[in-house]
């Protein structure tokens, strides 16, 4: 059935943009034209929780999916480790960050925004580190300028500016 019903996703919204809202939509035509009988549609579309699937932080519903990688712990421990130096000194193996692809140091500038407790001194260490302000990852830059912007640090001030005119 899952098959059917991404065969049918695909072909619905094929060469367009579509929002979780769509998607909801198309879930639900589907359900309606693949079953007949009501009481089994209203009980199918009645057992989900869009609204924790979408908004709520944690597992998915079911509890068995798990997006977590080795390389992605290390990201998460890197931030971590960053904080907890407080911005005096760089944990020994900050360096990995440089050969992170995308979405490793988005883990790792998530973790850093969900902890709490970055301070201006922990940017400012990360900054000279890794230089993020310089990167030119839209993903990565869009997450360091919400964190920095937040905390007032100034060297971003401009670069931040240039990201959201462009």
């Amino acid at each position: 059935m899952m098959q059917k019903f991404i065969t049918y996703y695909i072909e619905s919204a094929s060469l367009q943009s579509i929002t979780s809202f769509d998607m909801q939509r198309l879930f639900a035509q589907f359900i309606e034209d693949n079953f007949e009988d009501p009481d089994e549609v209203n009980k199918l579309l009645g057992d989900i929780s869009w609204n924790e699937w979408k908004y709520e932080a944690g597992s998915d519903p079911s509890g068995t999916l798990n997006f977590e990688t080795t390389n992605s712990k290390k990201a998460q421990q890197l931030a971590l480790d960053y904080i907890a130096l407080g911005g005096n000194s760089s944990p020994a193996n900050y360096i990995q960050y440089n050969a992170w692809y995308s979405n490793l140091k988005v883990v790792f500038l998530q973790t850093l925004q969900m902890a709490g407790n970055a301070t201006l001194a922990v940017v400012t260490k990360i900054d000279t580190d890794l230089n993020i302000t310089g990167s030119t990852d839209p993903e990565v830059q869009f997450r360091w300028f919400s964190i920095c912007l937040y905390l007032s640090y100034q060297n971003v001030y401009t670069p931040a500016l240039n990201f959201v005119s462009t």
